[in-house]
């Protein structure tokens, strides 16, 4: 049995990275019963997300990014080496820098081999390296270029594995027969996704298309109240749907996908409205390239234009079936790249390479 510690910040129900450490943890479980996982992160929502991971899940103070500190580094780092000899880890794969920091401390005594996954780009400010691991496993090339120019790190430690989608939602939904567009957008709310652009739209097209169109919202965060206060202000045009409960039947119903975030790694929701089998309306966030062609600019919004994104959604009402039966070629393209099956494989590659040099 191979056991493999993974360390991140924060497990949460409405979370990109969450989302991948659960399908590649479950994944591991039903594909690959040699290998065995143990998550170790900061916080996790609720007590009940854990049942959602089908392995050990600890959780530790000294671990959040946001409890970082010269003490607490020590003493994650004391608090890892005590978890490689508990459960005899063979791997540490950290999915954010400061866990890559910890991991990488604990190796230095222990000769664990270390994987860090970067999931987006971000500023590299404070004291520790943002890239401290063997290995590492990005989720676009736009990563893998940033990794090899900006911290001179060897391109033959660095692995592209694209995100992998639940094999649930590989299969294309058949959208309900009636007269109305369901339109629906989901993210986190908070500051960066931008919500408030889709809300503002919303309200802006419902007078001269509430005949033939719905406008729905999935999310949680901290922008909730604000976003909630915004609707109601412009006419409660948006409803709110509960992102645990009913966030997967509305996307299986929804004709017509609306993502607005400004700033992003791999989109997942974007991903899974792909795999639903809805015409994707997005946001021009940094690296859109990495899914959408040039030939998709016709759904593809400037970032933060209110109008640009009103243009862009008019337009997708007015030509719902047409753009779809468009974009089939594009949309087949991304749900072969984004597999699970692929994901699973290339990781279970990567550990037996690691495995292999211990």
């Amino acid at each position: 049995m191979i056991n493999i510690l993974l360390i991140t910040d924060e497990l949460k129900q409405v979370c990109g990275v969450s989302n991948h450490i659960k399908s590649l943890v479950n994944g591991f479980y039903e594909h690959y019963t040699d290998f065995k996982y143990i998550i170790l992160c900061g916080k996790i929502e609720s007590r009940e997300l854990i049942k959602q991971y089908n392995c050990e899940v600890l959780t530790r103070d000294e671990i959040l990014h946001s409890n970082r500190s010269i003490l607490n580094l020590f003493r994650a780092v004391l608090l890892v080496k005590n978890i490689i000899k508990k459960y005899e880890i063979n791997i540490i794969h950290t999915h954010n820098h400061y866990a890559a920091n910890i991991a990488y401390y604990s190796s230095i005594f222990t000769k664990v081999k270390t994987i860090q996954t970067n999931h987006g780009i971000i500023n590299e400010v404070g004291r520790l390296k943002h890239f401290h691991a063997d290995y590492y496993v990005v989720l676009s090339d736009k990563i893998k270029n940033h990794l090899i120019k900006s911290s001179k790190i060897n391109p033959a430690n660095i692995i592209t594995i694209k995100q992998g989608i639940s094999e649930e939602k590989l299969m294309k939904q058949d959208k309900p027969k009636n007269n109305k567009l369901i339109i629906f957008s989901a993210s986190r709310f908070v500051e960066e996704k931008a919500m408030e652009l889709f809300i503002r739209a919303s309200h802006s097209l419902s007078s001269k298309y509430n005949s033939i169109s719905e406008f729905y919202v999935s999310g949680e965060g901290p922008e909730k109240s604000n976003l909630i206060r915004l609707n109601e202000s412009l006419g409660g045009v948006v409803k709110f749907v509960d992102p645990i409960r009913d966030y997967k039947n509305f996307l299986s119903c929804a004709h017509i996908f609306v993502f607005t975030s400004q700033k992003e790694g791999v989109p997942i929701v974007v991903l899974e409205a792909i795999y639903s089998n809805c015409l994707v309306i997005s946001s021009s966030y940094n690296g859109f390239q990495d899914l959408f062609t040039d030939d998709y600019s016709s759904l593809v919004f400037k970032s933060g234009n209110v109008n640009d994104l009103l243009d862009k959604l008019e337009y997708a009402i007015n030509n719902y079936s047409a753009l779809l039966d468009d974009y089939q070629c594009l949309y087949d393209k991304i749900r072969f790249n984004y597999s699970i099956i692929n994901m699973l494989k290339y990781h279970y590659d990567l550990y037996n390479k690691l495995i292999s040099i211990s």
